[in-house]
């Protein structure tokens, strides 16, 4: 069934050339203002997957019970973070490269020792006819690399029990802070960025709870 979720196209008026001052977390800091109400509707987008994805049990299974599904705090909070690392504001391009940064690629930005088993993973999605920039391709390879599938010179990621310590949250912001520092790890965070996306997409899903009550 079609989800309606909401799409609004809002400035964004925090991130670009944060200042040290914004980039503090969020128990050193004067609480941002949230983003105006979202009204706009579309069709089911992959915000919507996503979110589904991470708080019913696409991630359960994905990670073959591994990880449990996350409270919508916490999903906001690594969508809105998402966000970020791609550029998309409705996540429609996943597989993009980070030209400004350290050459990461995909949905999480996947950087260094974690580049080359994405590269490869993207390159058998394509041989068999498949798309990277899908979502669900993008969503299943990030459990994968972290419950340790795509490992070779130790734990890739998994080692930081990110997806484990910050799947329970209750603010969506915190959560973006958090899974930026130990998931994410970026040379520069975007806290403010991060916590502005968070505030948003919690935004749009308690909108699509609202619908389907």
């Amino acid at each position: 069934m079609k989800i309606l979720a909401a799409l609004t196209a809002i400035p964004l008026l925090l991130g670009f050339g944060d200042s040290p001052t914004e980039e503090k977390v969020l128990n050193k800091r004067t609480v941002i203002n949230s983003p105006a109400p979202i009204t706009a509707t579309a069709q089911d987008t992959n915000i919507v997957v996503a979110y589904k994805f991470l708080t019913g049990t696409g991630i359960v299974n994905a990670s073959n019970g591994q990880l449990d599904p996350m409270t919508p705090a916490s999903a906001a909070g690594l969508i809105g973070s998402w966000i970020v690392e791609t550029g998309s504001r409705d996540l429609s391009k996943l597989d993009v490269v980070e030209y400004n940064g350290g050459a990461g690629r995909g949905m999480s930005q996947y950087t260094g020792v974690r580049r080359w088993p994405y590269d490869q993973a993207r390159l058998l999605e394509l041989n068999s006819g498949g798309d990277p920039n899908c979502i669900n391709f993008q969503l299943n390879y990030f459990v994968e690399e972290y419950i340790g599938l795509y490992d070779y010179r130790g734990s890739l990621i998994g080692w930081t029990n990110a997806l484990e310590k910050y799947s329970q949250m209750t603010d969506p912001e915190r959560a973006a802070e958090a899974f930026t520092r130990d998931y994410f790890r970026p040379s520069r965070p975007h806290y403010s960025r991060r916590r502005y996306e968070a505030r948003r997409i919690y935004q749009l899903t308690q909108h699509i709870h609202e619908l389907n009550a």
